[in-house]
């Protein structure tokens, strides 16, 4: 009903408005990524559609990406919605019992592209908890994929973050996870 037409509009929208644009309008360049984030809401939340949410999702974060978003100010609402509630939808849909690799190697890309784009907010959009919530995510997910060395890396990262969050915490899951891994390896 409501909400595949509101996509359908949206989409039809997003064709106007495709690279490479003639000189593309500031309006453009920043309406691309909410445009794109609204449809992944529309698919994740309303339309129960999580390989179309997946596609938005991916598209969104290269959209946040891309070179043209130098000229506008860093848009942090974009930014900090795709943070919460785009990884949280990897977390929660995508992630869950997902052992095909290429599936697994696809998502940790999208993971990578919004852990980076919270490099260009403050503390107060994305707090360092969350970030480090985010590494220690992605260092499960490369689990998946055996890849040992990475993850240890990440739960690294996870628990330093975690104690500039709030010093003298510790992030235990990751830490717990550390020798686990080594163990794995040797």
């Amino acid at each position: 009903g409501k909400y595949q037409q509101e996509v359908e509009i949206l989409e039809a929208l997003l064709e106007v408005n495709a690279d490479p644009l003639p000189l593309p309008t500031r309006f453009m360049i920043s309406s691309r990524p909410q445009i794109l984030l609204k449809i992944f809401d529309s698919y994740s939340r309303h339309l129960n559609n999580n390989d179309k949410a997946f596609e938005y999702l991916a598209k969104a974060a290269e959209a946040l990406h891309h070179p043209y978003m130098e000229m506008v100010p860093v848009p942090e609402t974009s930014i900090c919605r795709i943070a919460h509630q785009g990884f949280g939808f990897l977390v929660h849909n995508c992630i869950v019992g997902q052992t095909d690799v290429e599936k697994v190697t696809e998502i940790l890309r999208v993971m990578h592209n919004i852990l980076e784009l919270t490099e260009k907010v403050s503390e107060n959009e994305v707090s360092y908890g969350s970030r480090a919530e985010m590494f220690f995510t992605i260092g499960t997910t490369y689990r998946k994929l055996n890849r040992d060395r990475v993850t240890v890396a990440m739960m690294k990262k996870a628990d330093e973050l975690m104690q500039r969050h709030s010093p003298g915490k510790r992030h235990v899951h990751a830490l717990v996870t550390i020798p686990d891994v080594l163990l794995h390896e040797a």
